[in-house]
């Protein structure tokens, strides 16, 4: 069964790698959000999602 995955894996492109990467975030951020509307109400929803630009980049240097 390991032999089969990593022959189905070797035979996968790095491109089409990162592109399914990237699909397959893209889906977990819609369901999140759905779900995030969903459960709360839209003042709380956006009052969660406050973006602060300093603190992204913050986050995302360190």
């Amino acid at each position: 069964m390991i032999k089969k995955q990593m022959g189905m894996a070797r035979q996968i492109s790095e491109r089409e790698i990162v592109y399914h990467l990237y699909i397959t975030q893209a889906l977990i951020f819609l369901v999140a959000l759905a779900l995030g509307i969903y459960l709360f109400t839209p003042a709380t929803f956006f009052a969660i999602w406050q973006w602060d630009v300093r603190e992204i980049l913050l986050y995302g240097v360190v």
